[in-house]
């Protein structure tokens, strides 16, 4: 079988092909991807059987080849092939005893921890290169082993997370680590915490619970004596061997600290000491019913977390056989939770924006702050870029906010190559402006990233967006080509999520997404103030769901994204009907995205896009209530709303029982009514709308129909007007027409993302 052949089998389902280029041969780009997807997952059993095979010279040293280049062994290179296509024929016959191939899924979780263990490294890194400096100069600091020994702890957490990845891992993992300082941890987990965070620190089980003596239960002046005591009990069997062997056991400190999620349920003592037996089970430290096994403890000091420490050298003499424990003891978690009826961690796609550090959060506590300053300049980041049509607008919003921007130059052109910003009032020990720069703030706000999305306008679009920011358009208009254009972004989301898995739809989605949350952020600007603070409170949450690991073709959403901007120029006027329809195309947007993500397992786009509905429907609907009261309250005749049922039943019969059920029937009478006095029969008007999409999974399908009419009725009053005007020689005049500051310069966009914070 050829490598086309192999491909187009599925011998991964969950590859992605790669994009075509035209400078890369045919079947090179697969072939690259063919070598991605051979791992050798492995169960945890050992493999002792031996499978031989026969092979001619030339094809032995053509295997060999290839195994060097995937830097494997020739019978590792084999097995992984073997297993490969095993896979990929018979995946729903897989024995419970051979592993699964890792997904890209679980791959993009674990890249969240591998971040964590780089900003790791380079901490120590920093002390080590402090260390070299002074011996350097002829001196040997005291804390070079301290730092010598951390830094080989963190080399082994990478190597654990390696492992894990490579037996396909989905969720976030224990945090299991390794160290050689008993007295050091216990006086961590029994101490008062970093921030006084820790409380009524106690056992709650061990491998020998009647002998050991609780440095939790003791007067605190009689703290430090046991804590070493119970040092030197956990450390006897390690000191054995090292009288055994005449050296030092290496790294014989064993933690793993298991934490439930925010907003599970509260466990008890014995809840949290059967969780710590199964995980020093489960990963071969203390195994049930072995009495020669590894001493360990279990210490709770606060509601969600314990902490389990042993001393990994088993009463015999010999280290446990714990190799993959991580993976082992992450297994054993996942059957935790749904035995205990916890919560599950949603699996991460590595497009998360980075969480505020401890110290970031007890700052922003001690100042009194809702937010950190991290999240406060990313809300304020995405509510710039929004509003700006390239960097030097961008940069000049931000300035105009108070934020202070440190431009990255590069060394040889002098070239912007990135930023950073900072609030005025965060700052270090020395008083000097803590930096973020764009890619810590959020994964889409490098200037990288911006710069796809800035200038993407060309011809007419960009002849529009001209004319738009140098002058200002109808209340309404603005809002109907907002409207439009979601409507069309609505109808090739749902087509996507009808079509088939990835494929160039996807991107385009992806697009519409990113330029969907930039004119919620837009929206929050220019809608009415009594609607501003549930959509910027939509546009916030949302900024979770406007990407994932799919690439955005952001030119597809060029239109959605000038209509947003749009909005920013609009003039105040009546224009309440209008803003209640696009907020409606703007739910059924949001609902359509939701479906999508969910579809292609976003779990955390779904979470965050499902908090924004909630905001989102609820400033729709408050905008949506005064125009229907007044239209409800101008219903037609009893006759006629009976003329008019009956067009609806003719019309559009599959829906026809929910639109007359609706509440909101009375008021899309009387605007079915007011469209036939404008010349358009009732049946030629439903006609026209029942096309619609949404009233497939719309709820109130009569408002829905309201909004729809109110707009095309609007566009032909104005389509009437620029005809007249046409005819007569003479530009339509509009009364509401004010003058408007540039984009950067707007007090009011400043004032309200100053309230935002």
């Amino acid at each position: 079988m050829n490598a086309d052949v192999f491909m187009q089998h599925g011998v991964a389902a969950n590859d992605v092909p790669a994009p075509v280029r035209a400078d890369i041969a045919p079947g090179a780009e697969r072939r690259r991807h063919l070598s991605e997807v051979l791992y050798r997952p492995r169960s945890g059993t050992k493999r002792s059987l031996q499978l031989t095979c026969s092979a001619e010279p030339a094809e032995r040293a053509f295997i060999d080849l290839a195994a060097r280049k995937a830097k494997r062994s020739r019978s590792a290179y084999l097995m992984d092939c073997a297993l490969t296509f095993a896979h990929a024929y018979l995946s729903d016959r897989r024995p419970e005893g051979v592993a699964p191939l890792p997904s890209p899924q679980a791959t993009q979780d674990l890249m969240v921890l591998f971040g964590k263990l780089v900003r790791e490294f380079g901490r120590v890194g920093n002390n080590l290169n402090q260390l070299v400096r002074t011996v350097h100069q002829g001196e040997m600091p005291n804390r070079a082993e301290d730092t010598l020994s951390e830094l080989h702890q963190v080399a082994q957490r990478a190597r654990l997370l390696l492992d894990q990845a490579l037996a396909g891992v989905v969720a976030v993992v224990p945090d299991v680590s390794t160290g050689d300082r008993s007295r050091g941890l216990l006086s961590y987990l029994f101490g008062p915490g970093r921030r006084n965070e820790h409380t009524d620190p106690h056992i709650v089980a061990a491998f020998a619970m009647p002998g050991i003596n609780d440095p939790g239960r003791v007067p605190i002046d009689q703290r430090p004596g046991a804590l070493s005591e119970l040092a030197d009990y956990l450390d006897q069997p390690v000191k054995l061997r090292e009288q055994r062997l005449g050296k030092k056991v290496p790294q014989h400190v064993w933690h793993c600290p298991v934490r439930t999620a925010p907003g599970d349920r509260y466990l008890t003592d014995e809840e949290w000491a059967e969780v710590a037996r199964r995980i020093v089970h489960s990963t071969g430290i203390a195994e049930h019913g072995d009495d020669a096994a590894c001493r360990w403890i279990a210490v709770r000091h606060a509601e969600d977390h314990i902490h389990i420490m042993a001393t990994s050298v088993r009463e015999d003499g010999r280290r446990p056989r714990n190799k993959g424990d991580g993976r082992r003891a992450q297994a054993e978690c996942r059957r935790i939770e749904t035995e205990f009826g916890l919560r599950r961690l949603m699996p991460g796609d590595a497009t998360a924006p980075k969480t505020p550090s401890g110290p970031e959060v007890a700052k922003a506590e001690r100042q009194g702050r809702k937010n950190t300053a991290r999240v406060w300049l990313r809300e304020h980041a995405y509510a710039a870029a929004a509003a700006a049509r390239d960097e030097d607008e961008f940069f000049a919003v931000l300035t105009s906010l108070g934020i202070k921007i440190r431009p990255r130059l590069g060394p040889v052109t002098g070239e912007v190559t990135g930023y950073s910003l900072a609030t005025a009032d965060d700052t270090d020990a020395k008083g000097e402006p803590i930096f973020y720069s764009g890619s810590a703030l959020a994964p889409d706000l490098s200037l990288n990233r911006l710069r796809e999305r800035f200038g993407l306008a060309d011809g007419k679009a960009a002849g529009q967006a001209t004319a738009l920011h140098t002058s200002r358009t109808d209340a309404g208009t603005s809002w109907r080509q907002a409207d439009g254009e979601l409507r069309a972004a609505y109808m090739l989301v749902t087509g996507a999520t009808e079509g088939t898995a990835v494929d160039k739809a996807d991107a385009k989605v992806q697009a519409q997404a990113a330029a969907f949350a930039e004119l919620l952020h837009n929206t929050a600007v220019s809608a009415p103030r009594q609607l501003r603070a549930e959509i910027q409170a939509a546009a916030i949450a949302f900024n979770r769901a406007n990407r994932s690991a799919i690439r955005a073709d952001h030119r597809a959403a060029d239109a959605l994204r000038q209509a947003g901007r749009t909005l920013l120029t609009s003039s105040t006027g009546r224009d309440g009907d209008f803003v209640a329809a696009a907020l409606t195309s703007a739910v059924f947007l949001l609902i359509a995205l939701v479906e999508w993500h969910a579809q292609r397992g976003h779990a955390q786009q779904v979470a965050a896009a499902q908090q924004s509905l909630v905001h989102l429907r609820a400033a729709q609907q408050h905008a949506a209530r005064p125009a229907l009261a007044q239209l409800a309250a101008r219903a037609p005749s009893p006759q006629a709303q009976d003329r008019l049922a009956a067009a609806v039943r003719a019309t559009i019969p599959d829906h026809a029982h929910r639109i007359l059920a609706d509440p909101a029937w009375p008021a899309l009478s009387t605007a079915l009514a007011q469209a036939e006095s404008a010349g358009t029969p009732p049946r030629q008007t439903l006609a026209s709308l029942s096309g619609q999409r949404e009233l497939d999974s719309a709820d109130r399908p009569a408002e829905v129909l309201i909004w729809r009419l109110r707009t095309v009725t609007a566009e032909r009053v104005s389509q009437r007007a620029r005809s007249a005007a046409t005819r007569s020689g003479r530009p339509p005049t509009n009364r509401h027409v004010t003058a408007v500051p540039t984009v950067h310069a707007r007090p009011s966009d400043t004032e309200s993302r100053r309230q935002g914070r």
